[in-house]
């Protein structure tokens, strides 16, 4: 009985402190305030001579995103979970997903690799 207290004491600090059972900081901590940019330039619309390319962006402020990618800038709100980044979108009901590798700061977003600015 004692171990199972002390154990669930342990969950709730940790809960508290932003951190999951795998040890990670709060992502959401991390990343506010941050804008990353893609590390390979991506379609970005036609231009006068075709198809353009650029480094796609991604912000995060007090919960909130916003996505520039291809010719469409998404914005939305952002939960964490570990390092794992959910976040609602204003095209459609399907999340965008995310993950922050806290030993590189490199974020995954949408299947695409990103670089803090």
């Amino acid at each position: 009985m004692r171990r199972w207290l002390l154990v669930s004491i342990a969950a709730v600090v940790l809960a508290a402190a932003g951190c999951s059972g795998a040890g990670y900081a709060d992502t959401c901590a991390l990343i506010d305030g941050k804008a990353f940019a893609s590390s390979d330039q991506m379609e970005c619309g036609l231009g006068p001579s075709g198809v353009t390319y650029c480094n796609w962006s991604v912000t995060f402020t007090g919960g909130a995103y916003s996505w520039s990618h291809s010719d469409v800038v998404e914005t939305g709100r952002y939960t964490c979970d570990g390092a794992a980044i959910t976040a609602t979108r204003s095209t459609t009901t399907t999340p965008l997903l995310g993950r922050l590798d806290p030993q590189t700061g490199q974020l995954t977003w949408d299947g695409a690799t990103y670089l803090v600015q």
